[in-house]
């Protein structure tokens, strides 16, 4: 049989064009989530592991996944883990899948574990769509008025500051100003189109996050809304992820751990830190957390009743699930505040330009009479 990662570099030996730059240099979380999913319907239909690879890369149409199946086909191939030629892969797959997929290959329990993992990734896919789904109209909405803001500025007003000279009427300061600024307008949107390629080019290939950054991060938390949203982000993911590690089968400790690699707000990461090291020297989970002030009241009192009763993996996923429920309503709220708000805006700035024309036009009809 043919080795798929050769075929794959026979295939692949064509010059690059300047399109690529903004093609995906790593697979999206859809393709990981497919991945996962159909790798898991076959696992659990009694099919080897190298098999249901095997198939998958056959069917793939992405050249990103076709290549990533091939090395782990030939990494399967030459004897090493499934675990381990998914690490070699770490900036595709987080440390919380490998790690699972670890726990189920050790416990003969893979085609569950990939079960699990695959139905949480959807879950967190779905999340992101309502984000986008929800933004989506107002982002149409913002699109199609700064378009008819900008036609209104380079066509329209000319027109009619003509009118205003052609009567000898004087052209209202807010309209000259408009006028001058519309004449460097193009050059800006050039300038603007340029500078966004650029940064998504540079974002795609070497998987910047603007949370990290120190700049965009004190923007995003000095917004009223987003400090909240991202905090509730992290709650929802961290715990999924530690509840999935813990029921099957790691320890608490190190699933709290390995679960921080789910987010990159540095803020979240390092108050984390700091209570997973109370854990480690015996402090309860309920007294580390509270300490954090980084969980509310709810999520602490969960906690402290999980550990209890001893039932943690299933007191993170209900807090997960609750969480996520909110990131949906607060999604769906955001759309519907933002259309009005945009209309209020784009309008007050139109009835601007208006009362500028109107009131001269006294003047003009003064003129006219004489």
């Amino acid at each position: 049989m043919s080795n798929p990662l050769n075929e794959l570099k026979k295939k692949n030996k064509k010059k690059e064009t300047g399109f690529q730059i903004f093609q995906s240099q790593k697979p999206g979380l859809r393709d990981i989530t497919e991945f996962t999913k159909n790798l898991s319907v076959l696992i659990n239909s009694r099919i080897t592991l190298l098999k249901a690879l095997e198939t998958i890369h056959r069917q793939s149409g992405k050249p990103i996944m076709k290549k990533l199946t091939a090395e782990l086909i030939s990494d399967l191939k030459k004897g090493k883990s499934f675990s381990v030629a998914l690490s070699q892969h770490n900036s595709f797959f987080d440390p919380v899948y490998i790690k699972l997929i670890e726990i189920g290959e050790e416990s003969s329990g893979l085609g569950n574990v990939l079960h699990s993992q695959a139905e949480y990734m959807e879950k967190m896919y779905h999340l992101r769509q309502k984000l986008i789904l929800s933004l989506m109209y107002p982002g149409f909405l913002i699109l199609s008025s700064i378009i008819a803001v900008l036609f209104f500025i380079l066509f329209i007003l000319p027109s009619i500051a003509e009118i205003f000279t052609d009567f000898g009427a004087e052209i209202p300061l807010s309209v000259k100003l408009i006028i001058g600024f519309g004449k460097y307008l193009p050059i800006a949107i050039v300038g603007l189109v340029i500078t966004i390629a650029v940064v998504y080019s540079v974002y795609r290939k070497n998987k910047l996050n603007w949370i990290n950054i120190a700049f965009f991060r004190k923007i995003f938390y000095t917004v009223p809304f987003m400090a909240k949203t991202i905090q509730k982000i992290f709650i929802s993911r961290y715990f999924r992820s530690a509840g999935l590690l813990i029921k099957n089968g790691m320890t608490i400790s190190q699933a709290l751990n390995i679960s921080l690699s789910v987010t990159s707000d540095q803020n979240c990461v390092q108050t984390m830190q700091e209570s997973l090291r109370s854990i480690d020297k015996g402090q309860s989970i309920f007294h580390s957390f509270k300490k954090s002030n980084l969980f509310p009241e709810t999520v602490t009192e969960l906690i402290s009743a999980g550990e209890t009763s001893g039932n943690l993996d299933e007191v993170f996923v209900y807090i997960s699930e609750f969480y996520e429920k909110e990131l949906d309503i607060f999604f769906e709220t955001l759309s519907s505040l933002i259309e009005p708000i945009i209309i209020v805006c784009v309008g007050m700035f139109i009835a601007f330009i208006i009362i500028s024309l109107y009131l001269p036009l006294f003047d003009m009809v003064n003129i006219v009479s004489y």
